[in-house]
């Protein structure tokens, strides 16, 4: 009898874009997975035609209806008193919080939780994400203080973090670089013509920095650099912090700057482009954009922060900026379209950092080898 895993994810697309290939390949190797999640009708499709069963249940982003909130956790006690799996892998906060909740209750003991950047509460400092970091933090120190449960975190920093906030022994914390790349698919451009093309691609929300980068090429433009910025992202309207389609569309007035919204393949951007540039400030695991970038053979500009500096390592892949700072990101824009052969030696350096180090195959072998570990 084939052993069950329940995967838990708030979104169906999220689960497609960073989990897929974990749950494709414990399928092959005998488990039987499931997946709890919140998906579109296209997502669903997907996710059934890769042999996953699917139970559909609303993780909303925000707290404000107390209704859903019940009807979500009494349909997870429902899906996982019914499923009976001998291991729960979580990913993202809500996920973690409420099923470790429903745990307690049944006495299921083996679960993993996978913090993927502990996002805009810890990013965003005002009094209402106080309390909650606070209530936070002390829920995870409740679920995490067992010898059966793991917690995959994304970079160091985040891990002594949580070492540091005696959250959890340091024998549970497992530490895997992001969701990993098909690097044998993300390929450099045979052939590269250099049109000075900045690429930009993350959710359309502040804390990533597309803001800072269309002010940056702005000041670069009337510096009379002929560049063009290509951003690729939807506007995540659920997010508090999300940048609005009319501010897009008025930066799209511009001839060098244009939006092409929520964009599925982003090889053929990446390949054309000079330059991937992502200055988030968010707290970020290891962003996967930056790792396909890395993968595709592109020197990148992102901001010296948690997550960003694991896969950017200054002056060797590409440039490491001040968070926030406009006048940082002008000079790191500005010197390597000043210098392309500096960008192609970047390039072949993100390349062999990130078939070392991000590999898919790596990141998969990484997390069966945690499930194996504890079930």
């Amino acid at each position: 009898m084939s052993k069950k895993i329940v995967i838990i994810v708030n979104k169906g697309n999220f689960f497609l874009s960073h989990r897929l290939n974990i749950a494709e390949r414990a399928i092959s190797e005998g488990y039987e997975v499931h997946l709890i999640s919140d998906a579109s009708k296209i997502d669903l499709e997907k996710i059934i035609r890769k042999g996953i069963k699917f139970h559909q249940v609303p993780f909303s982003r925000t707290f404000k209806n107390i209704f859903i909130e019940i009807k979500t956790l009494l349909l997870l006690f429902k899906i996982l008193i019914r499923v009976k799996p001998q291991l729960i892998h979580n990913v993202t906060i809500k996920p973690i919080i409420y099923v470790n909740f429903v745990c307690k209750i049944l006495h299921h003991k083996k679960i993993i939780n996978s913090i993927s950047g502990l996002g805009y509460i810890f990013v965003n400092k005002n009094t209402k994400n106080s309390i909650l970091k606070f209530f936070i933090l002390r829920l995870y120190k409740f679920f995490f203080n067992s010898k059966t449960v793991r917690v995959i975190l994304q970079n160091v920093e985040e891990k002594n973090f949580l070492v540091r906030s005696n959250i959890t022994h340091r024998n549970n914390l497992r530490l895997i670089p992001g969701a990993g790349v098909d690097t044998s698919k993300y390929l450099p451009p045979k052939k590269f013509v250099n049109k000075n093309i900045i690429v930009f691609a993350a959710r359309m929300i502040k804390e990533k920095g597309a803001i800072e980068l269309v002010q940056a090429a702005n000041k670069l433009v009337e510096m009379n650099y002929n560049l063009k910025v290509i951003l690729l992202g939807k506007v995540d309207n659920e997010y508090p912090t999300h940048i609005k389609e009319s501010v897009i569309n008025k930066w799209c007035e511009k001839s060098f700057i244009e939006w092409h919204g929520n964009v599925e393949n982003v090889i053929p951007y990446y390949q054309k482009a000079s330059i991937v540039c992502m200055p988030s400030y968010y707290s970020e695991g290891v962003p996967k954009a930056l790792i396909e970038a890395a993968s595709i053979g592109k020197p990148i500009i992102t901001s010296d922060m948690p997550g960003c500096r694991s896969i950017v390592k200054h002056n060797f892949n590409g440039i490491l900026v001040e968070p926030k700072n406009i006048d940082s990101l002008v000079n790191a824009i500005k010197f390597l379209l000043d210098n392309p052969k500096i960008c192609e030696i970047y390039g072949l350096n993100g390349r062999k950092h990130a078939i070392a180090t991000f590999d898919e195959k790596r990141i998969v072998d990484l997390t069966l080898g945690i499930y194996k570990e504890i079930i």
